[in-house]
């Protein structure tokens, strides 16, 4: 079998009329290109392909698109790009590439639907307080470069972290580009309860390969996994790739944490599984699920599941401070149980965290908080991610500078 660097090495590089390092930049995830080429078996081939992954691979750095044929017909279809010499692979069989013609499944950058884009994400208190953030950074490397016509971006993705040395100044297309295209590596892991339930539930069943990337894009995101199911057959099981990756990524496959998360998976009926839910969150997780919320939830909520349908509950105890997380999945054979229990402490504290009068800040010093200051701060903090919360809830009990910064970011969201 000829190694990754051999099959490179023996392609032909294209010439640049044909595909240029500006229509690379551009081309994306179901993209069509359709494809005149040569081969060694036949001349004069003409084929469209439909953009997979694209990613960085090798020691080399060398970039790589994953390609499938729009009919369905197998095969391995790959574009390289060796320091902007671009190059047509079928499997590890070089071909020599004479036509292009790209159909985007989207419009370019410059055509972006921006009313949309905020309507539907922008506007979330979040993504107000990362662009504020971005904002600030702009500015932070505008006193000392010249930042006209290129972005700011962050060097680790995470639009808070302000650091000059985190900052860097990027052209455009690279900076907007998703994360995991701009280098190889992992975006996404199963580090909380949630992620691991969805994650046993994902691999209790076949999951094709033609649907690997969406399903697991949040739960795994990891580019040498991404790239295997690139490889397989559209409508191969890819169970058991998902299962090497994690092993070689130190993934346990039993994702229970400990005693207190082990509780059978298998009932033969949805009653006995919902009723191992009750007695587990009360002997093991300390909830006590509250009997009107089983009564309003399930017994008088959806019907039980159809085979290979999912029922998901959210039930909390008397005080509706502690809650628990059940998914109940139909296998057809029998029904299977995911739970987890949901900490609401952050959430209390969260809700109490900003109140109307004094506010004493960790320098010592205090600041006044408005009555409608403190109603904003706290929507604003119930919207975040956890690490979120805690970087602006310390910088906002910081000192009067930081505690002024996050409170323009909670004004900003109810604008």
């Amino acid at each position: 079998m000829k190694t990754f660097k051999q099959i490179v090495e023996n392609i032909v590089v294209l010439d640049e009329a044909v595909m240029d390092q500006k229509m690379w930049d551009r081309t994306k995830k179901g993209d069509k290109l359709t494809i005149s080429y040569d081969s060694g078996i036949k001349k004069g081939n003409k084929t469209t392909f439909v953009v997979g992954t694209k990613n960085i691979v090798g020691k080399a750095k060398v970039g790589k698109i994953t390609m499938k044929r729009e009919d369905g017909k197998g095969g391995k279809f790959f574009l390289y790009n060796r320091n902007g010499n671009i190059s047509l692979a079928l499997g590890d069989m070089a071909a020599s590439m004479t036509g292009l013609v790209k159909e985007s499944v989207e419009v370019e950058l410059d055509e972006r639907n921006y009313a949309k884009e905020y309507a539907n994400y922008h506007s979330k208190p979040e993504q107000i307080a990362n662009r504020s953030s971005r904002n600030k950074a702009r500015r932070i490397m505008a006193k000392e470069n010249d930042v006209d016509g290129m972005d700011v971006g962050h060097a680790d993705n995470n639009p808070l972290n302000n650091d000059p040395a985190n900052l860097r100044i990027e052209n455009p297309s690279d900076n907007r580009r998703e994360p995991r295209m701009r280098s190889e590596g992992t975006w996404a892991t199963p580090d909380t309860p949630k992620k691991k339930m969805t994650l046993k539930k994902i691999l209790s069943k076949p999951l094709k390969a033609k649907d690997a990337e969406d399903v697991m894009y949040s739960i795994i995101g990891d580019d040498e996994l991404f790239d295997a199911f690139g490889e397989a057959k559209p409508n191969e099981d890819v169970r058991s790739l998902i299962k090497s990756r994690m092993k070689e990524m130190g993934i346990k496959e039993d994702l229970d944490e400990g005693k207190n998360d082990k509780y059978p998976l298998y009932h033969k009926d949805f009653s006995g599984a919902m009723k191992t839910a009750y007695d587990h969150a009360k002997k093991n997780l300390g909830v006590i699920v509250d009997p009107s919320e089983i009564d309003d939830k399930v017994a008088m909520g959806p019907k039980k599941p159809s085979t290979g349908k999912t029922n998901s509950y959210r039930l909390t105890d008397k005080s509706g401070k502690k809650a628990i997380q059940v998914q109940v999945y139909n296998t057809g054979k029998s029904y299977e149980l995911n739970m987890y229990k949901e900490d609401l402490d952050e959430a209390v504290e969260l809700d109490e965290a900003f109140k109307a009068g004094g506010l004493k800040l960790k320098d010592g010093k205090q600041v006044m908080v408005k009555k409608d200051d403190a109603m904003m701060l706290n929507d604003l903090m119930k919207q975040l991610s956890k690490p979120n919360v805690k970087k602006m809830t310390d910088t906002a009990m910081k000192n009067k500078k930081g505690y002024e910064e996050i409170l323009g970011f909670a004004r900003d969201s109810h604008e």
